[in-house]
């Protein structure tokens, strides 16, 4: 299958909110999650996972995506937040310029390949922003459905680090592929 044909596949598929509560409640047992001061987070579309309610945690601080025409940068929340790119809500705060060590990066997707590589939206947004920032552990939280034997990517597609669904997880930075 290529790009298009997976989107097409998946357009309009909501993300049922018990695998979403199943996927957050494993991320909230990683290591990584405990271990961050920061949580580069997402405003979840229906077709993503709603990871929303772990905007309370108050012991983390959580930027969100910002795009500004053909670049994605991540803000805090400081003078709210308003309909953007995409109509997804964005920040009102400065670009953050440089991240702590134990920054986590949470990446929504259409779906993911068994390779890891991430199948977004067709902008490349994450794919520029990751290339531009290896050094943050990327985070996919994806339902097993949208867990796609094959797709046809390109070398620019980002690998996750981190792949978490209903019913697993995977680490593949480092160590290799293997459940955690």
């Amino acid at each position: 299958m290529d790009k298009v044909e997976v989107r097409s596949s998946f357009r309009g598929r909501v993300v049922d909110k018990n695998i979403s509560k199943t996927i957050i409640e494993k991320l909230l047992s990683l290591k990584e999650y405990k271990e961050a001061t920061l949580i580069l987070a997402y405003y979840p579309l229906s077709d993503e996972v709603d990871i929303t309610p772990l905007f309370n945690d108050q012991t983390k601080e959580f930027a969100y995506p910002v795009i500004d025409k053909d670049k994605m940068y991540f803000a805090f929340v400081e003078r709210g937040v308003k309909r953007g790119a995409f109509n997804i809500n964005q920040p009102l705060g400065a670009e953050i310029k440089s991240f702590p060590i134990n920054t986590l990066m949470l990446m929504p997707a259409v779906a993911y390949d068994k390779e890891y590589r991430r199948i977004g939206r067709g902008k490349g947004f994450y794919d520029r922003f990751t290339k531009a920032h290896p050094s943050l552990t990327k985070v996919a939280l994806i339902s097993k459905d949208r867990l796609i034997d094959e797709c046809v990517t390109n070398s620019s597609d980002v690998k996750a680090d981190i792949l978490i669904t209903e019913i697993s997880m995977l680490r593949i930075k480092a160590l290799g592929d293997h459940h955690i």
